[in-house]
């Protein structure tokens, strides 16, 4: 109970502190070292491994291998209301998410357009470039040529019924059920999500590269989590990178901050997936840290984060502290304009000469950053295409059930070709029958109709007279409707009080045109769910069933059962219960003294009478029982005749019970 109160409270204090954060990636870290001490080991032992590589590159023992290339793919993660393409939505535009592969080039390389204006004079000097191109995939891991070079696109809701992902933690749909099953081979490709996120206030986080010094295979845990998860809100940049022109991808309303709208958050976030800090050393901020709170001398001591505002502020919060990058001056300012600050996008523009190192080291050093730059992996996803036609569609939805509609987008490209002038669409691939339309020819069809269940196969094709593409193949899973409106006939009551005797009269709608056949099953109400047992298989289209219960040895008299009708076909099914008391009075209307008392007529609308002349007896208490049991009429006999009216009680099944000195007799009767 203990290690469970103690566990709870550090969820909490990671939620709590991850809602305070525009950025997780220390508090990612901290976790991922206390998950995975073998490959990650602490964070000390980290940074002593980075200053030994730091004062030999100093001292001239090692050179960085660079220029670097790094293959990207941004898995763009959506739901269904956000199927289109479009601005301002989670499924963003191929053009927003290639503007941030261009922020990325010119921030890593100092070509940035902005750096002489937004860079203060004393900290110019200081300003790195890593050499480094984010090149697009152009293949995925089969070696298909991407439609959208650098992009794929995931229906999270449809795939996982998931709209909005969590921040990181042990228990994230994120890191748990995301990252995993998307994740392309983390050695050959940098991989970036882009998601929105539960938290409308983080913007990101990373992971940090695992170092080689360690014992057996370093990237082993990392192989399903590492890379880079940014919100859509402040992915993209809305200033084209190399006009410094309005793009506008994401509406002032959209956007996470005002100032987060130049995709220098994916800078940031990649700082830290290359080893970086924040330049206020999370809780290691002092103004006379020993490791200069991020382990960079020439990022001036500072005691806190700039957070995002504009105009840019240009604070000093250690003004008396000696900066010995800077000639032990104690009038140096934050360095607010670095990627790893929080300030506004428009207020950072570079990284410095110490951040530059940690970055080479990690890149020529940790394995799961070197392998990216490899020949193979390079020649693998080669950052052009052969010229011709691609083309991918996406549906609206991927599961629904049968006479629903959805509708399909196409993205195609033409390189150095023709564009397309035919499109062809077709909607059952393997003719399963049921699809209205079954192909059309034009780039937007109108919306599709599967009136059947069963996985529907889609593809576009395209042709320009001289070149034909096929699109990816979409599966379309449409389910069963299930039944409705199970009723009981001939029963008595209500409610909880429903009861029918003898035979349980079952009817329901048939919802489904496409099923295979009806089971019908049976348990008691005590039960659970996985008592349910065949009682009956039943041909396509049947919409009723009558269990006759009267003989039957395993129902017990009084007892509510439910009764589960199920429309199947192959795997899938769709299904309606309900419940109902069964009464088995036939056994008590075949005694020999039940058969010689006459009840009639029965049924009956008004009244009916009790003959007792055959079993002779001097006198007899009758009682009748509605439906739930209760007497409503009694009277005593003793002429060998009762007489009664029922011509106000509502219809339905009634006992009469008859007490004589020769015993107990039950018998049923039908007022309608």
């Amino acid at each position: 109970m203990k290690k469970l109160v103690l566990l709870l409270i550090a969820f909490w204090g990671l939620h709590w502190a991850i809602a305070q954060e525009k950025c997780a990636s220390h508090i990612y870290e901290k976790q991922l070292r206390e998950q995975y001490p073998e490959i990650y080991r602490s964070k000390e032992e980290f940074e002593t491994w980075m200053a030994q590589k730091v004062a030999e590159r100093r001292a001239g023992i090692s050179q960085r291998s660079g220029p670097y290339t790094i293959p990207v793919i941004i898995h763009i993660v959506y739901d269904n209301a956000s199927w289109q393409i479009l601005n301002n939505t989670r499924n963003i535009t191929y053009a927003q998410a290639e503007s941030q592969i261009r922020v990325l080039n010119r921030d890593f390389n100092k070509t940035n357009l902005d750096f002489s204006s937004v860079v203060k004079p004393i900290f110019q000097p200081k300003a790195g470039s890593l050499n480094i191109t984010f090149v697009p995939a152009t293949k995925d891991p089969n070696g298909n040529f991407l439609t959208e070079p650098g992009v794929e696109r995931i229906n999270g809701e449809a795939l996982f019924n998931i709209q909005k992902w969590a921040g990181p933690g042990l228990n994230s749909n994120t890191d748990n059920i995301l990252k995993p099953q998307t994740i392309w081979d983390p050695t050959k490709y940098l991989n970036i999500w882009v998601v929105e996120f539960q938290n409308s206030g983080l913007f990101g986080y990373a992971t940090f590269p695992p170092y080689p010094s360690l014992p057996g295979n370093p990237g082993g845990a990392t192989s399903s989590n590492d890379g880079v998860v940014i919100t859509w809100r402040a992915f993209g940049s809305n200033v084209d990178p190399d006009t410094n022109t309005p793009t506008n991808f994401v509406s002032p309303a959209n956007l996470l901050c005002t100032g987060c709208d130049r995709g220098r958050t994916t800078t940031h976030e990649l700082g830290h997936w290359l080893g970086l800090r924040h330049i206020w050393g999370d809780g290691e901020a002092g103004c006379t840290n020993v490791n200069f709170n991020d382990y960079c001398q020439d990022t001036p001591f500072t005691t806190s984060s700039n957070n995002p505002s504009f105009p840019c502020p240009s604070p000093d919060k250690c003004p008396s502290t000696p900066e010995p990058a800077y000639g032990s001056s104690t009038s140096v300012p934050d360095q607010n304009e670095n990627y790893m600050d929080y300030s506004a996008d428009a207020c950072m523009g570079m990284f410095s000469q110490d951040q530059i190192a940690r970055m080479e080291i990690i890149m020529d050093n940790s394995p799961q950053r070197t392998s990216l730059t490899s020949p193979a992996n390079i020649s693998a996803v080669a950052p052009t295409r052969p010229a011709g036609l691609y083309v991918t569609i996406y549906p609206e939805k991927t599961k629904i059930l049968e006479g629903e509609s959805i509708s399909f987008v196409q993205v195609n490209q033409a390189e150095s070709v023709p564009a397309p002038t035919t499109y062809t669409w077709n909607f059952d691939v393997d003719g399963l029958g049921g699809v209205s339309p079954a192909t059309f020819s034009g780039a937007t069809p109108p919306a599709v109709t599967f009136n059947k269940a069963g996985t529907y196969k889609v593809r576009l094709t395209i042709s320009n007279g001289t070149n034909t593409a096929q699109s990816n193949i979409i599966n379309i899973e449409v389910g069963l409707k299930a039944p409705s409106n199970l009723q009981f006939l001939d029963a008595t009551g209500s409610g909880s009080n429903l009861a029918t005797a003898d035979v349980a009269k079952l009817k329901w709608n048939d919802n489904s045109n496409s099923e295979d056949n009806y089971i019908i099953e049976r348990k008691k109400n005590t039960e659970p769910l996985s008592a349910y047992a065949v009682i009956a298989t039943l041909p396509p289209n049947t919409t009723t069933y009558n269990d006759n219960f009267a003989t039957n040895p395993s129902i017990v008299s009084g007892e509510k059962y439910n009764y589960r009708v199920k429309a199947v076909k192959g795997s899938l099914e769709g299904s309606i219960s309900g419940t109902i008391r069964l009464d088995k009075v036939t056994a008590l209307d075949e005694t020999p003294l039940a058969q010689q008392i006459g009840v009639y007529p029965n049924p009956t609308r008004n009244s009916f009478v009790v003959d007792l002349q055959g079993v002779q007896v001097q006198q007899a208490r009758l009682q009748l029982y509605n439906p739930i049991g209760q007497v409503i009429i009694e009277q005593i006999t003793q002429n060998g005749q009762a007489h009664f009216s029922v011509e106000r009680l509502p219809k339905g099944m009634y006992l009469l019970k008859i007490h004589t000195e020769k015993g107990v007799a039950v018998k049923r009767l039908s007022v309608q």
